[in-house]
């Protein structure tokens, strides 16, 4: 049972580190929001390659 206890805070340290936890130098967002961000706008500018390439 401790054991359990243990790996469960593990577990909700992570998540409020990686999910919860507000930065400065990320202008106030948190980890994840900035990579959900970053990997939407990579998205974003790949279905414009892929329209213009199949435009031309």
């Amino acid at each position: 049972m401790e054991i359990n206890y243990k790996l469960r805070a593990i577990d909700d340290y992570i998540h409020f580190y990686n999910y919860e936890r507000l930065q400065g130098k990320l202008k106030g967002l948190s980890p994840m929001k900035i990579r959900t961000k970053a990997v939407s706008q990579l998205l974003n500018c790949l279905l414009d390659v892929v329209q213009f390439t199949s435009v031309g």
